[in-house]
């Protein structure tokens, strides 16, 4: 018998030679083969899990444009890249970053904004017109002074919640516009004004957060407006070194006069990119109408957030049930032939759990946070009681190396969305209701947020259309549903809406 192999490692080759010579049984020599074949694929399993994290795209956002002069060829000054590296992208991306050609060229963003979508829906669903939502109103800066802004457009994210809404504690809109400018600046908080302000060397409304505030500074200290405004120019791009001499010597003397001119001095010379005050003040009056909506009309801006803004979402896991999230999390342990990757999806789910409990013992939730510590306990006692040692291993191994990847930071994002919708008293449904449930829309009904069928793990847009498409038929889809929805749904697709049936998750039917 011939056996055709092709091997990279000398010394493994030359030791299977060997053995088949002396192996006669044909079994046993598959099973070295495969043995060997193994021990090849560790290498690259090696460099498949340094490889995990790393960059995929280009990064570029998709309306940053550069403008050229008239029979200008831009791969004179700059390769180009495919997005994605997807050769069938009808555009394509400068390689350089834009600093690297700002002298040479003009750009122009065009960026889409999900904010005003989202304020069109309010208005629709509500009746609200967020042109007429005043600027002042005590409930609403409330959040923001409590940092209580999950799903607020530019002031929800970890990073401003934690260093600034926490610390500065606004008490006013400019505060916010404040606030907005620090967020989107280089070295204009983290590594400047943070310091300064924790050292209480200077208050809230001294320090510099937009460019115009550098003007005003500027001109404040005597600097002529004209001589104001190039030097702007000049450190809102951290230029602060090229700065035109005879100006920038006059700036020296007149801040070096006196200690508070000093700092003033310093945060100008670390700034390295600064705000414009009027993109600050349209984020941040956007932010300010969504936030009306989740103090005054929870329900609707909840089912907002979730349409636009959640990526990934399970019913499954949105339940918060320790019942189904138990019998959802043992599915992927003793069925993995049933789910592709089960074994990563369980561990990402993990994972993403045992962050949102650290998260709820530091807001000090005790009660309910027995449902997220409950369910971990159960799935880590069947993983180590498990006889499949494969499991195991690779469990610790994951515990090791494990990074929150995009995917588990949407789930992570939707998870903290119902866990506060839950603490503010905001319900879904029970369950899915196959009569009324939208694909992918968080629709309101009877005073209560329906979950979309793509809330069923493995049920895309299409087979959400499909379901759909048989009850626009006229078709009351009833407790016969496998009789009804079989000629649409494949046998996955089935066994999932029969355990969701289990656990009395398929409603009105």
């Amino acid at each position: 018998m011939k056996i055709r192999y092709s091997m990279q490692n000398g010394k493994i080759e030359e030791e299977l030679k060997k053995k088949i010579k002396i192996i006669e049984n044909e079994k046993e020599i598959r099973n070295l083969y495969e043995e060997i074949k193994k021990e090849k694929e560790k290498g690259k399993e090696r460099i498949i899990e340094r490889l995990k994290g790393i960059k995929r795209t280009t990064g570029q956002h998709p309306g940053g444009l550069l403008i050229t002069l008239p029979n200008t060829k831009i791969s004179n000054y700059t390769p180009l890249n495919y997005p994605a590296n997807n050769k069938k992208m009808e555009w394509v991306t400068t390689h350089f970053e834009y600093s690297f050609l700002s002298k040479m060229f003009f750009k122009l963003d065009v960026l889409g904004n999900d904010e005003i979508t989202i304020l069109k829906k309010l208005f629709q669903t509500t009746g609200i017109n967020p042109l007429e939502i005043p600027f002042h109103d005590e409930k609403i800066m409330k959040i923001f002074t409590n940092a209580d802004t999950l799903g607020i457009p530019e002031f929800g994210t970890d990073f401003v919640r934690k260093n600034l809404l926490t610390l500065l504690k606004p008490k006013k809109f400019s505060h916010l516009i404040q606030i907005s400018g620090f967020s989107h600046g280089t070295d204009v908080w983290i590594n400047n004004q943070q310091i300064i302000y924790k050292n209480r060397e200077l208050e809230l409304d001294e320090l510099i957060a937009c460019r115009e505030d550098i003007w005003k500074f500027l001109i404040s200290q005597g600097i002529r407006e004209k001589e104001a405004f190039i030097a702007t120019e000049f450190i809102k791009k951290g230029d602060w070194g090229n700065l035109p001499i005879n100006i920038k010597k006059e700036i020296e003397e007149k801040l070096n006069i006196s200690e508070k001119g000093k700092i003033y001095l310093s945060i100008l010379n670390k700034i390295k990119y600064i705000f414009p005050k009027p993109h600050a003040i349209a984020y941040t009056m956007v932010a300010w109408r969504i936030a009306y909506y989740k103090v005054y009309c929870a329900q609707e801006f909840y089912s907002s957030l979730l349409t636009y803004h959640s990526v990934v979402y399970d019913i499954w896991l949105m339940t918060f049930n320790h019942e189904v999230v138990d019998f959802y999390l043992k599915n992927l342990l003793v069925n993995p032939q049933n789910y592709k990757n089960s074994d990563k999806e369980l561990f990402s789910i993990i994972r993403v759990l045992e962050k949102l409990e650290k998260e709820n013992k530091k807001k000090n939730i005790e009660e309910k946070n027995n449902v997220i510590r409950i369910v971990l306990e159960n799935i880590k006692k069947e993983i180590n009681n498990s006889n499949n040692e494969k499991i195991k291993n690779n469990f610790r191994l994951f515990s090791k190396i494990w990074k929150m990847t995009a995917k588990e930071k949407d789930l992570y994002f939707t998870l903290k969305v119902i866990w506060e919708m839950r603490e503010r008293e905001v319900f879904f449904t029970h369950g899915i209701d196959l009569n009324k449930s939208e694909s992918e829309y968080f629709k309101i009904e009877d005073k209560k947020i329906f979950f979309p069928i793509m809330s069923i793990s493995g049920f895309g847009k299409k087979t959400a259309e499909k379901i759909i498409k048989v009850r626009d038929e006229g078709l009351k889809i009833t407790k016969n549903w496998r009789e009804e929805l079989k000629s649409v749904l494949n046998i996955n697709h089935l066994e999932q809406l029969s355990n969701l049936e289990k656990y009395n998750l398929l409603i009105n039917l």
